[in-house]
């Protein structure tokens, strides 16, 4: 049977009165929008059916009831009324009207009425984005997002994009969470605020004032796939799983919601009613919490009107709109429709909740934006601006008082208005977020990230825009061609790639650091450097002058950007070459460690250093390294620069193409090997080189010694009175304290025994060590105590003899070399 016969036959078998005990899968057929006047006309009630059917394709459980609404022109949406209800009202009419349905079933209220509220929550069947083609282009959707299940043009040229659910969720949290986080991907805005949310059915007239109110809401794409909520989140490349949501839908929002929520998934209780923005209306709590809110429709809530008593007519009913809804989000409303409410307005409303001890609010009030945008840091007396910015700004006390000086009248608890500054109610607001100083915390993208005793910190850490999905493998093989000139080494290329995509893949990797050697300036190290803070965030790169990194400057907070590149790595030589490479053998390691940082302006913190570093040098000297490094991977560079012709194109490559969310998805791809990653890195010919050349002469010294000494134990009076054979040569008593270098190259070259292991020589008791090259298999190991067969062995060849035929080789050797 071909598609149009299906659709017929279930146009022939559709009832007004729809039986929900099976579920059909319809196809509705598509009309043509009308842009005249359409009252009085005749309501396609077939293709609405169809349409309900393609959206509650699942078979309803007990107590479980889809909501309607028939609204008259130019009136707004109040209570829900039955399907049924609603297709009876259909057919008597020939009356222009908007008709709606809500995303979430309900269950009836204790009174047995049918109630768009979320404490009657039954499941949501589908999540419909707004405003697409006016506020949003659907070009700027995610590629698997611009199929939706259905597509309602709603007014000329602004459609709704409906993803029907595979299976609706019944979980209020979970649902709540699954919307903001589409909400937080930028591709829905404010009017989706609800997992209940009122969205339009097919028939019915826009209902605005103007042109668009002659509009009939017209199906135009009803073929498209239905959705689960991990596959929304994937075409989303938000990382989150559904299962972790739906598991902890709060921990979960606190985790993925980072610059349009604010601080509300932290704030000091838990708001019931906050809009997608973050703003929470205490005053709307307030009617929550004491069940006043009868039913929701729009930016409207239904209330019990407080001045009812005077009602002339049935009906006890107001309307109040909230902050964070409708045109204006920072203004309430309320309005009675009752004769005898004729002159009560908003501030007469605001006056009676102050008198019953509810919240003190103006009409209007910038405050709850305020509270959901910025954190006081209670350590640095300051705020931090969080909402609507990648990187947290921190603002002093005066800034925010300077730049919020308005005061609002509001009601006080003696239903007076009173004016009250802006920045003196965000100070007592209850939903107040308090920190305690920032972080840098790249294992999470939460914005605000928990310590120790419960504080909150505002976590600078921001993740790369570019998500994950599809790739241009253009751009991917110009980058790899890019490298594989700048790396000729394809070992040394294959290993960086690993290395930078175990980063994108997981920022709390930090592996070996890289050292990158060129011979000469403009090879392209820099455009690599740039390529990478594009790749991994700006925010997440530091620039660092290698003589900062390797001073004794107390403020260390660079420490935690995931990424650390300096340029110009040199040791200058001397005792500043062991300092240097031990002060980076302590900084550098291949898993994240806890460190102190002491931040310029804050207070000291214990962190968790995720910091990964890429060394820049023109120098094979740049760093000295011992044979055994397990920390450190060379590269070498190209010895000549690729022509201008090359780097002018490669500029124009990166200027004009999006080549960053090609190479980051396809590196987050990238199959690596973390235990080769973690563990010591392979020596290169770099790496030889740089270990060579960057000895100094006391090392090269004292590895003769080594290597020439007539046995494989030596102690530390030995070991230094050998040194000091040769300190003319080396103007050993011009170092400021040579003899801890001779103890820092020793400890290297050397391990010990145990403190008891000693040997007397010359009546002397003497502690012995074991030269790391010389040990053999009958060799006394770490730690271990020297046999007595060990103990004569060394007394009998360790005589002045044999060490003065040793020296005299060393000697020699030096001469060879010209040292």
């Amino acid at each position: 049977m071909s598609n149009d016969d299906n659709t017929q036959q279930q146009v022939e078998e559709s009832t007004p009165e729809r039986r929900r005990g099976q579920a059909r899968a319809a196809e509705a057929p598509v009309n043509t929008p009308s842009h005249i006047d359409v009252a009085p006309r005749d309501y396609d009630l077939d293709v609405i059916e169809n349409f309900l059917d393609l959206v509650f394709h699942t078979e309803l459980i007990e107590g479980e009831e889809t909501m309607m609404w028939t609204v008259p022109r130019y009136h707004k949406p109040v209570y829900p009324v039955t399907e049924e209800a609603m297709f009876e009202s259909l057919e008597r009419t020939r009356s222009a009207k908007a008709l709606y349905f809500g995303t979430a079933t309900a269950r009836r209220n204790h009174a047995g009425e049918l109630r768009n509220q979320q404490a009657l929550f039954s499941r949501l069947h589908v999540i419909v984005l707004d405003d697409i083609g006016t506020k949003g282009k659907a070009s700027d959707l995610p590629e698997a997002l611009q199929t939706p299940t259905y597509i309602m043009e709603t007014s000329p040229g602004n459609f709704q994009y409906g993803y029907v659910l595979d299976a609706p969720i019944d979980n209020l949290d979970a649902a709540k969470a699954l919307v903001m986080i589409m909400y937080e991907a930028g591709i829905a805005d404010a009017g989706g605020k609800m997992p209940n949310k009122l969205v339009r059915l097919p028939e019915g007239v826009n209902g605005k004032q103007g042109d668009k109110g002659n509009f009939v809401t017209t199906l135009t794409k009803s073929d498209g796939p239905r959705w689960t909520p991990q596959g929304l989140l994937d075409a989303l490349a938000t990382g989150a799983e559904w299962e972790e949501i739906a598991t902890n839908a709060a921990e979960a929002t606190k985790r993925r919601v980072r610059l349009k929520g604010g601080t509300t998934p932290w704030a000091p209780y838990r708001p019931t009613r906050a809009s997608m923005s973050g703003m929470i209306d205490p005053v709307a709590e307030w009617l929550e919490e004491r069940g006043e809110i009868l039913n929701e429709a729009g930016d409207w809530l239904t209330i019990r009107c407080p001045f009812a008593d005077g009602h002339t007519s049935d009906g006890d009913t107001a309307g109040y709109k909230p902050l964070g809804a409708g045109d204006d989000p920072s203004t309430r409303a309320f309005h009675c429709f009752h004769d005898s409410c004729a002159s009560m307005g908003t501030r007469d409303f605001l006056q009676y909740v102050s008198l019953l001890d509810g919240p003190s609010a103006g009409v209007k009030d910038d405050v709850a934006e305020m509270v959901s945008t910025y954190a006081y840091d209670m350590v640095n007396d300051c705020a931090w601006r969080i909402r609507d910015t990648i990187n947290p700004t921190m603002i002093s006390m005066s800034g925010l008082r300077n730049g919020h000086p308005r005061k609002t009248l509001v009601a006080n608890a003696e239903g007076k208005m009173v004016a009250v500054a802006e920045y003196q109610r965000w100070l007592v607001s209850e939903s107040r977020v308090t920190v305690m100083g920032p972080t840098f915390n790249p294992s999470t993208p939460a914005r605000l990230v928990g310590g120790e005793n419960g504080d909150l910190f505002i976590n600078q850490f921001a993740p790369p825009m570019w998500g994950d999905g599809e790739f241009k493998q253009s751009d991917v093989d110009r980058f790899v061609e890019f490298l594989t000139y700048l790396i000729p080494e394809a070992n040394e290329r294959e290993y960086f790639l690993d290395w930078l995509a175990a980063k994108l893949q997981d920022m709390g990797f930090r592996g070996a650091a890289i050292v990158m050697v060129a011979q000469r300036q403009g090879i392209g190290r820099g455009t690599l450097s740039d390529m990478i803070g594009k790749l991994i965030g700006e925010v997440n790169l530091r620039n660092e002058p290698f003589d900062k990194i390797i001073s004794d400057d107390k403020y260390n907070d660079w420490m935690e950007a995931p990424m650390v590149v300096t340029n110009e790595t040199l040791n200058d030589g001397g005792l500043s070459t062991y300092k240097v490479y031990e002060k980076l053998k302590d900084m550098i390691d291949p898993r994240p460690v806890m460190t102190t940082i002491n931040p310029k302006y804050g207070k000291q913190r214990r962190s968790m250093v995720h910091s990964s570093f890429l060394f820049l040098s023109n120098h094979s000297n740049a760093l000295s390294m011992s044979e055994d490094d397990r920390r450190f991977y060379v590269i070498s560079n190209p010895n000549v620069p690729a022509s201008a012709a090359y780097f002018i194109e490669l500029n124009q490559w990166l200027e004009n193409t999006d080549w960053a969310r090609s190479v980051y998805r396809w590196l987050r791809k990238r199959p690596i090997d973390l235990e080769i990653l973690l563990a010591p890195p392979q020596s290169t010919a770099g790496k030889q080189a740089m270990i060579q050349e960057s000895r100094a002469d006391i090392d090269i010294v004292a590895r003769e010694i080594l290597a020439k000494w007539p046995c494989e134990y030596i102690s530390a009076g030995q070991f230094t009175q050998a040194i000091e054979h040769f300190a003319e040569r080396l103007d050993l008593y011009d170092m400021k304290s040579y003899k801890n270098q001779i103890k820092r190259i020793m400890g290297a070259l050397t391990y010990p025994l145990a403190q008891v292991s000693t040997v007397k020589i010359d009546n002397k008791t003497t502690r012995m060590k074991v030269i790391i090259n010389r040990a053999t298999e009958d060799t006394a190991e770490k730690g271990s105590e020297l046999s007595g067969s060990h103990k004569a062995s060394v007394r009998a060849t360790l005589i002045p003899e044999n060490i003065k035929e040793t020296i005299k080789n060393v000697g020699i050797s030096l001469d060879e070399i010209g040292l």
